[in-house]
């Protein structure tokens, strides 16, 4: 994910079903995004059967130690983050089981808008003779009606989806030039979501879940917390990947690094994206690298995770770029 205030970025992940990553970062815009995704743990046991699996969800024995020793790494880190708390404290009150049920409405009511868009796109269509001619569904949907027509079926669909839920509008970065979004959405501080910014980009493929679980920056450290005294609690990246898709922690740890850019190694992730034409105005960089605050972040997050209401540093508005799951602000 990516996100944009005066030049700062993150990359984040978190999400419901599914992961989430993102870019934040601040520079001169508003737009968010963010990425997760989590699976429930198979029960366990110490039993195995003769072909190698165990009573634990069909697990081989050679998973269920890898699993225990994630669990063992992570409830150490988790002891460090939070120390007012036992380890019993994190699963209290049980939210793995009723997370998605919860859920289930707002899920329905997407699913709900997006079966009406698509009826009323499918009849718009029908009239022009298969030919979209650029006027504006009968939808409550603040769209750019200049998107290309061949993209707007998708992008029209999520914005539909967008501004029933939230308001927001959404634009394509193709028919927004830079002059207009200064003048619609920065000077009167609208946030907006823009389609269109990732494309080329290689984080696409790269920050994928099981790519990052594998990948090259897999022994990397990233942080998921602070001690009591301020100090980074940090993890391997692949350890993390591993908790973020069978932890059942009530409100899990989420990766929030802005420090990814000093190892050798994960610093070739700033080559995974590019900033955003309306986000390249960046005044903090003329204090140097050195004196600046931080600016950009990688995030990760499992379901459920997330952070409580808060101003970001130095009053920003971050842009945020979400590359898989969802997100909800």
């Amino acid at each position: 994910m990516l996100s944009s205030a005066p030049s700062n970025t993150s990359i984040s992940s978190v999400g419901s079903d599914a992961s989430v990553l993102s870019i934040n970062s601040n520079s001169n815009g508003n737009a968010n995004s963010k990425k997760q995704q989590a699976q429930t743990n198979g029960s366990t046991s110490n039993g195995t059967s003769n072909n190698g699996n165990s009573a634990n969800g069909g697990l081989s024995q050679k998973s269920l130690m890898k699993r225990r020793r994630v669990q063992q790494r992570m409830d150490a880190v988790k002891k460090k983050h939070r120390s007012s708390l036992k380890l019993s404290d994190w699963q209290r009150y049980n939210f793995v089981a009723s997370y998605r049920e919860r859920c289930a409405p707002i899920v329905s009511r997407v699913e709900a808008l997006q079966r009406a868009f698509d009826e009323r796109l499918a009849a718009a269509m029908a009239k022009t003779g298969g030919q979209w001619d650029g006027a504006r569904l009968p939808f409550p949907c603040n769209y750019d009606a200049r998107l290309p027509k061949e993209q707007h079926r998708l992008a029209g669909g999520l914005a539909t989806i967008t501004h029933a839920v939230s308001g927001v509008p959404r634009i394509h970065e193709d028919n927004v030039s830079l002059q207009e979004f200064i003048e619609r959405f920065e000077k009167p501080g609208v946030p907006v979501v823009i389609d269109g910014c990732t494309r080329g980009w290689p984080a696409v493929e790269k920050w994928k879940i099981d790519v990052l679980k594998d990948g090259p920056y897999r022994d990397c450290f990233i942080k998921c917390g602070e001690d009591d005294d301020g100090y980074s609690v940090k993890v391997k990246l692949k350890t993390f990947m591993r908790y973020l898709r069978y932890n059942r922690d009530d409100s899990p740890l989420y990766v929030f690094d802005e420090h990814f850019d000093e190892n050798p190694v994960s610093r070739s992730m700033l080559t995974d994206y590019t900033l955003p034409r309306y986000f390249r105005d960046d005044l903090l960089r003329l204090v140097g690298e050195k004196r600046r605050p931080p600016y950009r972040w990688f995030l990760i997050g499992p379901e459920r995770s997330g952070s409580s209401l808060h101003i970001d540093p130095l009053n920003t508005s971050a842009w945020n770029t979400l590359l898989s799951g969802r997100k909800l602000w």
